[in-house]
Formats: structure tokens, sequence, C-alpha cells
């Protein structure tokens, strides 16, 4: 819910340019500055930003794996600054096929195109 009117809020203001430095940026750093101001190039996925630049990189770099284990694919992403994997894999296109509760045993698939909202 609270990620739903934050979007809102950066979409209304549509006119007002942020700079962002890097391909990860935490929401909690942007502070006042993301309240006024929409972020060009990147998309808000769970608590971060994250350039789109950065979402075909990771795009490409899962799709090379082919099929693999949810905990191969998330810690990389984590070491990147992101927080919340699963969502970027969702937003992504990937879906996670869950065998009991260890993330060495879900696998990720691709189960359709990228989407263009987080």
């Amino acid at each position: 819910m609270e990620e739903e009117t934050i979007a809102k809020q950066v979409e209304s203001l549509a006119n007002v340019e942020l700079r962002l430095q890097g391909d990860v940026a935490s929401l909690e750093e942007l502070g006042e500055q993301l309240r006024t101001a929409p972020v060009k190039g990147y998309r808000l996925i769970g608590d971060v930003l994250v350039s789109e630049k950065k979402l075909d990189d990771i795009d490409r770099r899962v799709s090379q794996l082919g099929e693999a284990s949810l905990s191969k694919v998330t810690e990389p992403m984590q070491n990147m600054g992101i927080g919340a994997p699963n969502q970027v894999l969702e937003v992504l296109g990937y879906e996670v096929k869950w065998y009991g509760l260890d993330q060495d045993k879900a696998i990720i698939s691709k189960s359709k195109k990228r989407s263009t909202t987080a």
C-alpha cells in the first residue's frame, strides 16, 4: 500500500528531474528529493529505485543461467544493494518454483515478459 502511494506521488511530479548516481538508490537515502521529483530511467521496486540499465543487466545475467536456484540468483543481486531481489525477478518476468522452504531448492524460470510497472 505504501509503495503504491509513493509511486503515485513520484508519477505526479513528471516535470521535475532528479539526478541519481549509480545503479541502485535507496528511497531512504533520497529522502525529500524523491518526494518532489520523478526519476527518469529508474523503476521503483520494493523500497529501492533500480536503473533500467541495471534491470537489463540483471535480466541478461539471470537468463544466461537458465534454470537456476533462487539463492544462486538472489545473492549477487543483494550484493548489488537490491534488498528485494524476489520483487526484481517478478518485475523481470521470472517465476519461483518452491520445493520446500530451502532457497537452494527453489528454482527460477522465465514465465512472462518484463513488467512495465513495479
